[in-house]
């Protein structure tokens, strides 16, 4: 350790001993030669290491450098005694001009840390102690001056408390000092006491309070002062007027402006460069590109000429209306020593006593000004060229950005760190980070010290490119290099943490911020309470909130939008909608992102009622619904299967002039295959390339999954070419959907071709991925393939989930024995899937849906005895299995006593009831129970319907099925194959077969492919009328299509061609069926 310092000490002694302009190219050098030193012995470098530095920095003319090592001397030497790290650093600078200063900093520096409390008299007695206290009121002022350019406001105060004698130029001092640290009031008390104490406030004292209010946007208060500063005697001069003007222009508040510029005329003062260059800037920022140029030509004729800050303040109004090529043109115009060259026939300029209308021969055109412009010789400077560069950054326009750059290096003029923070800024932008540390680095070795912007623009950066360990380091090279450390700064630090999951971290960085002498603002406490929301901790959340507003920190619109957002998350809506209403009480007005969440939250709960209500509300509020709040309201409606009134909405969304973007078509097409509604959604497909909008991986997993509901997989997997063509790489759910397609099409091999295909493209399958293969394998009745993926999957690291264990269990129901159920069992348990009630409800589903209810209530007394109490799924299972064997009389049982436990029904409930009562045939009893449904405020939904209009097919009653068909369509509830099916049934079981027919073409009309059942139905009832046409039709579209015939429709097409003398034919059709495995195997 011993050596460590030896090397340092040798390492500074050799860097002392350079002449300053050699000590500015190596200290850089040293200090990152100390680092790693430093790191490999796990040392700190020493208080006199630093101190040796700083007085070579001092000596080099390199203050910046030197006050941030005092800082990082501070930081890093936090047990260090102050008594010690006093002593050291009095030594090495006891022979300097500005030892006062820099010892004060220390102290500032050590307040900031906690070292020393803020509050008393310590600083002030280790100043005394170590002989850092002035002996006269002029060395007082010099130190109180130094330490006010230092940033140390705080001990300047504090010193100010212990000095016997002031004069005007103290005061001046400590109120700068004040006006820094937005201590206003205080300042004027201050003036006050000037006046007690016989030193009468000056025109600088008075300037000094006006800049402080209008820096902090209290303009008016400023005015008020100018009243005062005439009472008192004292006369504004220039200064003062050009405060007020800069103070006015800062707010927008032009017109306030103007009046001051009267004002000035009336008191006899002349305005000056400055003053034309304040008005010319607000008329800039206002985006008033005429108004900035006709104070500039009129300029000439008060005896004022535009300097490079004109120019420059013109440039800058360029690139904030974007108008960056306007910007380069006016710039090589004054290279080329003209600066614009129009001509204005009548305008307003700024002239004499007044703002006055003159005609064109009294008004000093351009022209002129340009011609004498051209003998001024205005040379942009390195601020034209980092203006230029910083709008060519932000608006990703990053090759003219450097080109612009090396044109100014060619020139002759040097970037400042102004330059070099823009273009990082623009990397950063562009993700490009690692260049963004190249040119960090290049602009250290230019001798150039990044300051706390440039290494907050590259921290942030980093954290939203997930390199969090990298922004880390970053941060602990800015308190190495004792940059100052602001809010900005440490609202970064917790937004990235608390982005990249490391909340703790955040939340032990937002409290050591007070000991930094650094106050959190609105903006920290909301990155906080995001932080906290997004983690579901929203208690926390609440309390940071009241923290926020007990400290005087009054949350705005991002803040509660952001409470709401981590409410509404959690489904906590009674407290979203409090939050709301207090929003009003707090007198912010909600945006429309706030309208956007809750819309949101609304429509995944299902409660499109609400959803649209707050829509109107917005509307009426005047807040116009963006493309996001519609997407919102479309997919809500998607997910709730009213697909109508989301293409209806949809269309409004394009006669209001808004313009879908490619997530909002997505949705709609997702939603429409979804319906069945193919030719729509292609169509809408054709219009998003019409559109130019980007098909992404989301839109073709769309398309492959469209494509896969319809039965054209093979098309589906030719949108994977389409993607690689597009280098767009299919992911995950690409393969899983057109793995699921084969499974549920009966080609487990072609499944488990892509399964092998998927990893040799680098995609790792997933638990989703296994679980669809499984399944497929258990369909099919190949269990030992089944129990072969299982093994895969646990060797890869994925642990069997609840949908294994269901999808297994159902596997062995249907292909095994009651004992390989309870193997299965045993064996998943011992693979860590952990017991509980989803488990117990699964095995009970699984014998129940083969209506094994005894082996069901085995179970139910196992997980009964292993103190897992049964819950509405369990009830729901065990009804359903009852329901399955008719034997409803149990079922209902249960569900009494599932209500005498207080455990409420549910819709899935109703509708298995429902179901048993209609197998039954009971159809008078289901009005009743459908009556009890909507008193407990359920709604039927699509299975309701399909359950009653299945049972009144079954009854023959084909004006009921009719009734609940147009009900359905009614209530937005769009017919599928199920519903059809349940149709073709009830009016072919009635004889009306045409009329049967008449539903088969509407299904395929609507985009919906009939399947098995549907053919089975219409060919059984033909076969009945002996339709020969029809039948054979039917058939062929069924082999066609790899549809198998149920046992009932075999017999009965067997006996049709028997019956009608066709015996021969009737034996080739039951050749060429079994060939082709299409008819059941038994």
């Amino acid at each position: 350790m011993r050596s460590l310092r030896l090397c340092v000490h040798f390492q500074l002694r050799k860097l002392c001993s350079c002449s300053p302009s050699r000590a500015m190219t190596v200290d850089e050098d040293f200090i990152k030669w100390a680092e790693e030193e430093e790191k490999k012995a796990f040392q700190r470098i020493s208080p006199e290491c630093y101190c040796i530095l700083i007085r070579n920095l001092i000596e080099a003319n390199r203050l910046p450098q030197a006050t941030g090592l005092v800082q990082a001397l501070a930081y890093d030497h936090n047990t260090t005694p102050v008594s010690d790290l006093c002593r050291s650093f009095a030594q090495s600078c006891r022979d300097l001009g500005s030892k006062r200063a820099l010892f004060g900093l220390l102290i500032e520096s050590l307040t900031r840390v906690g070292r020393i409390q803020e509050e008393g008299s310590h600083g002030f007695g280790l100043m005394v102690k170590f002989g850092m206290i002035p002996t006269s009121l002029r060395s007082w002022n010099d130190l109180l001056h130094a330490l006010d350019r230092l940033h140390c406001t705080a001990l300047v105060w504090h010193l100010f408390t212990h000095i016997t004698t002031a004069n005007s130029f103290t005061f001046n001092i400590v109120l700068h000092a004040l006006c820094k640290e937005r201590k206003l009031q205080k300042a004027l008390d201050l003036i006050n006491e000037m006046e007690a104490k016989g030193c009468g406030p000056n025109v600088v004292s008075y300037n000094t309070l006006i800049w402080g209010f209008c820096t902090y946007g209290k303009v008016e208060y400023g005015l008020k002062l100018i009243a005062q500063m005439v009472d008192k005697g004292c006369h504004p001069n220039i200064i003062t007027y050009n405060i007020l003007l800069k103070g006015f222009c800062q707010q927008g508040m032009l017109e306030g402006a103007n009046s001051v510029w009267q004002w000035m005329v009336k008191n006899g003062l002349v305005q000056n460069e400055f003053s034309f260059n304040i008005l010319i800037d607000g008329q800039c920022k206002e985006g008033d590109m005429q108004e900035a140029f006709r104070l500039r030509d009129n300029m000439p004729r008060l005896g004022f000429w535009p300097d490079v800050v004109t120019i420059n303040t013109l440039i800058n109004g360029f690139c904030i209306r974007g108008e960056i090529q306007e910007a380069q043109d006016f710039l090589v115009q004054m290279l080329n020593g003209c600066s614009r060259g129009r001509q204005i026939p009548e305008a307003e300029v700024v002239h004499d006593n007044r703002v006055s209308t003159i005609d064109n021969n009294a008004l000093l055109i351009e022209t002129e000004v340009d011609e004498l412009l051209q003998g001024k010789h205005l040379k942009p400077d390195h601020i034209t060229h980092t203006t230029l560069i910083n709008a060519y950054c932000r608006a990703g326009k990053l090759e003219e950005a450097f080109t612009l750059y090396e044109e100014m290096v060619r020139s002759g003029i040097m970037p400042d760190e102004v330059t070099y923070s823009s273009l990082i800024n623009g990397l950063c932008k562009a993700g490009k980070l690692s260049e963004a540390r190249e040119l960090l680095n290049e602009m250290q070795n230019m001798g150039f010290f990044p300051n706390h912007i440039t290494y907050t623009t590259l921290i942030d950066a980093l954290f939203k490119g997930s390199k969090v360990q990298e922004a880390l380091q970053l941060h602990d090279e800015t308190v190495r290099r004792g940059l100052a450390f602001d809010t900005v700064i440490f609202s970064v630090l917790i937004d990235g943490l608390c982005k990249g999951g490391n909340l703790a971290k955040a939340r032990e960085m937002f409290e050591k911020m007070p000991s930094l002498n650094v106050i959190p603002n609105h903006i920290t406490y909301t990155i906080l309470i995001d932080g906290h929301c997004k983690t579901g901790n929203i208690e926390d959340a609440w309390e940071l909130l009241n923290e926020m507003e007990k400290k005087g920190l009054k949350a705005n619109v991002v803040t509660y939008n952001v409470l709401i957002n981590g409410l509404s998350k959690k489904g906590q809506m009674d407290e979203v909608v409090e939050v709301f209403n207090t929003m009003f009480k707090m007198g912010v007005t909600p945006s429309d992102v706030t309208y956007s969440i809750m819309i949101d939250a609304y429509c995944k709960q299902g409660n499109l009622e609400q959803a649209f209500a707050l829509h109107n509300e917005m509307i009426q509020r005047q807040l116009i619904p963006n493309v996001v709040t519609f997407s919102t309201l479309i997919n809500g409606l998607k997910k709730n299967g009213k697909m109508q009134e989301a293409k209806d909405l949809f269309q409004n969304m394009l006669e209001k002039g808004l313009f879908p973007d490619a997530v909002i078509y997505t949705s709609v097409i997702d939603g429409l295959f979804k319906e069945g509604n193919v030719t729509t959604a292609f169509k809408l497909g054709d219009e998003m390339i019409e559109k130019d909008l980007f098909f992404d991986v989301v839109a073709y997993n769309v398309f492959i999954n469209g494509l896969c509901n319809i039965g054209m997989i093979n098309e589906a997997k030719e949108l994977l070419s389409e993607m690689d063509l597009k280098d767009l790489a299919p992911d995950r759910i690409s393969y899983n959907t057109l793995i699921y397609a084969h499974c549920k099409a009966g080609n487990v091999d072609k499944a488990f071709e892509l399964l092998n295909e998927m990893t040799r493209n680098g995609l790792m399958p997933n638990a989703v991925t296994y679980n669809t293969l499984i399944g497929g394998y258990c369909v099919a009745g190949n269990m030992d393939k089944a129990e072969e993926l299982l093994n895969e999957m646990t060797k890869r690291g994925l642990s069997p989930d609840h949908t294994t264990y269901r999808i297994m269990v159902r596997g062995y129901i249907k292909n095994g024995t009651s004992q390989d159920v309870f193997q299965v069992h045993e064996k998943l348990l011992e693979n860590d899937l952990v017991p509980d009630i989803k488990i117990y409800n699964a095995l009970i589903q699984a014998f129940c849906s083969k209506g094994m209810t005894r082996k069901a209530k085995f179970v139910w007394n196992e997980m009964s005895q292993k103190g897992f109490v049964p819950d509405v799924t369990t009830y729901n299972a065990l009804m359903n299995g009852h329901c399955k064997q008719r034997n409803l009389k149990e079922s209902f049982r249960l569900y009494w006593e599932m209500m005498s436990k207080h455990l409420a029904p549910t819709l899935v409930t109703y509708n298995i009831l429902l179901g048993g009562l209609c197998q039954a045939g009971m159809m008078q009893e289901t009005d009743s129970l459908l009556n009890e449904l909507v008193a407990r405020g359920f709604v039927p939904n699509y299975i309701t319907y399909n359950t009653l209009i299945g049972g009144y097919s079954m009854t023959r009653n084909l004006k009921e099925i009719l009734k609940l068909y147009d009900e359905m369509v009614t209530k937005g509830l769009n017919p599928g194959p199920t519903t059809y099916n349940a149709l073709i049934s009830g009016f072919a079981a009635a004889g009306m077969v045409r009329q049967a027919s008449g539903f088969l073409d509407e299904m395929q009309q609507k985009g919906f492919t009939p399947n098995s059942p549907t053919y089975n139905i219409l060919i059984h009832a033909w076969c009945k009328y002996h339709n020969r046409i029809e039948v054979t039709r039917l058939l062929k579209e069924m082999t066609e299509k790899g549809f198998v015939l149920n046992s009932i429709t075999f017999r009965s097409l067997i006996n049709h061609f028997a019956e009608t003398g066709s015996r021969k034919r009737a034996r080739r059709l039951l050749k060429q069926l079994l060939k082709e495995r299409l008819v059941p195997a038994h």
